[in-house]
This record gives C-alpha cells, structure tokens and sequence, in this order.
C-alpha cells in the first residue's frame, strides 16, 4: 500500500476509535422522570443529546425514555414555561425544572427609557440559575428605567439563597407600586439582602413594601443620589438599610418596622426625614446622633460682657420629637398603665400631656427593653446642647434653630391656645424638632428638690421659649403644657 494511503488509514481508524467506545455494552439504559419545582409531572418535555442523535418526549405520566446511550454526554430537557436543566446520562434520571419569570426576562431585554408593568397579584419566582444564582432580577447597565406596579402587585422571590434585586451600573431607575421580599413560610435563616444597589445613581424606590426575612432590606454600596420615599422596610435580621460609601441617600417618609437595627452606614451621606419606627408592633422615636463637644457661650447683651462659659455634653443620641399619644398610648397598652387625658385636644401625633416625670420614666426604661438600649430623661445641660444644635449651632440662636420664634415654635402667639402636632416647625440644625414651646419638657436633675422643665410651651412668649431658659415644679406636677423627650446613651 502507498505510503500516502497508508497515512490517511491510519488517521480513520484513529478518528473512529477516539469517537467510538472501545465496548457496546459501555451503553445504559436512560429512563426517568420531569417535574416543575413543586412535584407536578410535565408531559411534552423535550429531551435531547448533546453529542448522540437521541431524543424523547414525556409521556402524561412526566415519564421518557431515551433507550440505550452512551453515558460520556449531557441530557438537556426544555418544556414550554421553564427554565431548561441539564445532567449527565443516569439509569433512573429525576429532572425538576424551575419556572420561567416573565419580568426577568423584559429587565434583561429592557431599553433604556423604557416602563416595564408588573400585573396585580402574587409573584413567585425563581433566579435564573444557568445566568447567575445568586440574584433573582438584575438590573444591569441600565438608565432611565421605570418598572412600576399594578395595584396589589406582589413579588416574592422563592430562593432564599439569592438578594431579590440587585440594580449595578445603572442610573435613574425607579421603582414603585410594588411588594418585594423572599418567601419564607417556615422562616428559615436567610443570609441575603432584598435589594442590593450597586455602583448607581439616581435609584428611587418609591411607596414600596421590602418585606425582609434576610439580613438587610435595602444595601448600597459606591452609588449616589438614592432616595427611598413612602415606603415600608420591615423584618430584617440585622439592619433595614445599609449603605457604605454612598453620598446624598435621602430615607423621607418610610415606614421602619419590627429590624434588628434601623441601618448601618459606613463612609456615607445619610439623611433621615420624617420617618416613623414601630418596634413589635409598637410606634416608637426616631433618634439622631449629637456629637458629644462644647459649645462656648457668651452673653454679649450685657455691658462689658461676663467671661464666656461652656456648656458641655458627650455623645448622645435625642429622639427626633416630643413623645406623642400614639407612642405614649402603646407603652400603656403593653404595661396595662391607664392612658392620659388628651385635654379633649386628640391623641395621635400631638405630644403627651398630662404626664409625671414618674410616668416618663416609666416609659423610657419601657422603651429601653424593647429596643435593647439605655433610655432615659435628658439633665437639664444635655437638652440645652441638644437644642442649641450642639457644635453645629453654638451660641447663635435664642430659640432651638432660629432667633424669630415662629419659625420653629408653637407658642403665645401662634398655637392657637393648644398643643399641635409634632414635627410642622422648622427643625434645629440638627434636625430636631419642637425643642422650643408645643410643651414644656421633664429633665432629670434637680433646683433645690424641685423639676426642672425646659423649652417653654404652646402657652408661652418668646422668654418662656428660649434655650437658655427653664422653669421650676413640684415633683408630682403635670399639666396639659408639659411633656417629655427621650435621649440615649451611645
């Protein structure tokens, strides 16, 4: 045989042989079962053969079988409405397929500027496991997306191993109208987040439900102008809200209920406006830092003006406003304590009255078990520090964030002979509210075994109302111009 020809067999046999098994009986026999996710059998199933020209249909019993085949290949199977699978040849084969979420599919395939509707009703859905497991939607590289809810939509994502929505590189994206959290009938331990923002700008996320079970509600990191209004962040395991190197994050307007804790922020410009918190059921205060420091004041209405003094305080954190009826009334509904009278002025926002210091008390160390910290009435120097803005404000102002009266106080001249609603004046530099006049408030230390009460009150003018001011009362006296403010201890 020529040389050339003889080449040529020899690389035949050696095509044959490394695309042949060397034995027949290297075949099996490769039968099974498809079934979605919660165990109903799929007739009409496709299954196929990577490399061998083998295929089969399910029968109405969720059965195929694709006879004898080689088992060095991949078994695909597809059903209209489900995720692919794929497993390598086995005798007796159990496909389970997941299905197919319909709104993964129109935010992968989205247009920028584009409005995606989610339908009324219950969602549930699984990740796209042959994409990424770990994230159940994922906008990625978008901008200017708009995906907006049906009344009553709801979107549950049944894995608790993956964040629910995960936005990255992306900017002006909306969301609103929706329901979002991880289905968790059993309450199993969940170790991610419900939505993750990542290396974005401008994401709004508005009149939302994140319903937690995971660790946090709404975690950013490295992303910019985040705004999360109207909406109600509740359940988490460890915080509602994380950020971490985010600048100009506005929280305006939420519902915060029932987390391990409010957030965690690292590196980040955080503004909280207007929010309300509820701890196992119960409304309670929504607290801001002061930076502990000392403020030098100096009367300079006085001629030659006395040597400066300083007012001094640490680290404290003072809640945002007076205590109100509807926080007040349910420590007395946990406590079994009798309700105060409202004077006949209504309860709900409008601060306590009627109270004594011994009922204040009562309720911050209340307040204290149930959100595990250390509550407690102000010393009459703290509040003043508190309400003079501490290091951000100083000396400058007669009444807490302002000198014309007005603008941050109900007072004499504009309550109209009552108390209002808590948090309607301008807030003080720190972003507290109501420290001049709505009503008098209790501080811990003691005149000469009498209270002493700062702020002035819906009752008073502007003398009564200044910072720098305080009156006397017996221990055991309450009135409808006197109420209460939480601080605590860092």
């Amino acid at each position: 045989m020529p040389l050339l020809k003889q080449i040529y067999y020899i690389l035949a046999l050696a095509n044959i042989a490394a695309n042949t098994p060397l034995l027949a009986q290297n075949r099996i026999s490769v039968t099974g079962t498809v079934a979605d996710v919660d165990g109903k059998l799929l007739f009409d199933a496709e299954l196929s053969l990577v490399r061998q020209n083998s295929v089969a249909t399910t029968n109405r019993f969720g059965e195929f079988d694709l006879g004898k085949i080689f088992p060095d290949d991949t078994v695909i199977v597809k059903s209209s409405g489900y995720q692919s699978g794929s497993a390598k040849p086995a005798p007796d084969m159990k496909f389970i397929l997941y299905p197919v979420f319909e709104i993964q599919e129109q935010i992968r395939n989205a247009r920028n500027g584009e409005t995606i509707t989610v339908p009324s009703g219950e969602h549930y859905f699984y990740p796209d496991f042959k994409t990424d497991s770990t994230t159940g939607l994922h906008i990625k590289n978008k901008k200017d997306l708009t995906i907006r809810g049906e009344p009553g939509a709801e979107i549950w994502l049944n894995w608790l191993g993956a964040d629910l929505l995960r936005i990255s590189g992306s900017r002006n994206i909306l969301l609103e109208n929706i329901v979002l959290g991880h289905y968790n009938p059993d309450n199993q331990p969940c170790s991610t987040n419900t939505i993750l923002i990542d290396n974005s700008e401008e994401i709004k996320i508005n009149n939302c439900n994140i319903k937690g079970s995971g660790r946090v509600g709404i975690r950013a990191r490295n992303s910019d102008a985040i705004l999360i209004d109207n909406s109600q962040i509740h359940d988490n395991k460890d915080f509602a809200l994380s950020f971490n190197d985010c600048n100009l994050v506005s929280i305006r307007a939420n519902l915060i209920a029932d987390n391990g804790e409010i957030m965690e922020s690292q590196n980040s410009q955080v503004k909280m406006i207007d929010n309300t918190f509820k701890v196992q059921g119960y409304f309670v205060p929504g607290f801001i830092f002061v930076e502990g420091g000392s403020i030098e004041l100096l009367d300079e209405s006085i001629i030659p003006p006395p040597p400066a003094q300083q007012l001094s305080a640490g680290d404290m954190y003072v809640s945002k406003t007076e205590v109100t009826f509807v926080e007040y009334d349910g420590f007395c509904e946990a406590t079994g304590s009798e309700k105060p009278d409202d004077s006949e002025w209504g309860r709900g926002d409008n601060p306590v009255i009627n109270i004594s210091i011994e009922d204040a008390g009562a309720y911050c160390s209340w307040l204290g078990e149930l959100l595990g910290k250390n509550i407690r009435l102000p010393n009459s120097k703290e509040w003043e520090y508190a309400a003079r803005g501490g290091k951000k404000g100083g000396d400058d102002n007669q009444f807490s964030g302002s000198n014309i009266i007005e603008e941050v106080a109900w007072c004499k001249f504009n309550s109209d002979n009552r108390i209002q609603s808590v948090a309607q004046k301008k807030p003080n530099e720190l972003g507290i509210y109501d420290m001049s006049g709505n009503v008098y408030e209790f501080c811990s230390d003691r005149m000469d075994s009498l209270l002493i009460l700062k702020g002035g009150s819906w009752i008073n003018d502007g003398v009564g109302c200044r910072v720098a001011d305080h009156v006397v009362s017996e221990v055991d006296f309450w009135d409808d111009n006197i109420g209460f403010r939480c601080f605590q201890d860092k």
